[in-house]
């Protein structure tokens, strides 16, 4: 008998999510900056 456990949608959508961005981030190093200044102002 097999125990199959599946992944949430939310949880698919956020690793898909964050692989983007790093693979972004690789390719325009101006994107990690950006991140950088967005996570500055949502923190204000």
């Amino acid at each position: 008998m097999r125990d199959t456990a599946f992944v949430s949608p939310d949880q698919i959508r956020s690793w898909f999510a964050q692989a983007m961005s790093d693979m972004y981030r690789t390719e325009v190093p101006l994107y990690g900056d950006l991140m950088s200044l967005v996570a500055q102002v949502n923190a204000q």
